[in-house]
């Protein structure tokens, strides 16, 4: 189909930790006898000694549907599936992303333009065992491309 597009990406970005969220209670016999709660931040945590790695690549394979062409302009949605590859994670985690965007015609087969993206990465597990929520991301770029 004519309107349609595929492509790969690679992106690095920082997946900064800014706090952690403990709760804990103390229960005698399926009774709760007290609980607690209380927060840490990214600084009290490398205080302690403890690594919070943000670096992180991000790899998908995208599909683009291109809409009706406005003269040189020309609008599209994407989606697309992928892992993220975070530092001092245990495992690889699945992303999901959608794009939305417009492309500029410099000529038949080359173009330039801006793009949208929202990711959604699932969220990890550190090498200490600590799971971490759902990560979302949102970016707008430039885009140069050639068609062909």
């Amino acid at each position: 189909h004519p309107n349609i597009r595929v492509g790969i990406s690679y992106q690095q970005f920082d997946a900064e930790l800014e706090a952690i969220d403990i709760s804990a209670a103390l229960s005698f016999n399926g009774t709760v006898l007290t609980t607690a709660a209380g927060r840490v931040t990214k600084e009290e945590l490398e205080a302690a000694g403890a690594e919070s790695g943000d670096d992180a690549k991000a790899y998908s394979l995208n599909a683009y549907y291109d809409l009706d062409q406005l003269g040189v302009f020309k609008p599209y949605l994407g989606l697309g599936i992928g892992f993220a590859d975070i530092e001092n994670t245990e495992d690889d985690e699945l992303m999901i992303s959608g794009y939305f965007g417009i492309n500029y015609l410099l000529t038949k087969n080359i173009y330039m333009g801006l793009r949208g993206a929202v990711r959604r990465i699932d969220g990890p597990t550190d090498l200490a065992g600590i799971d971490y929520d759902d990560i979302t991301y949102k970016e707008i770029g430039a885009v140069l491309g050639i068609t062909f």
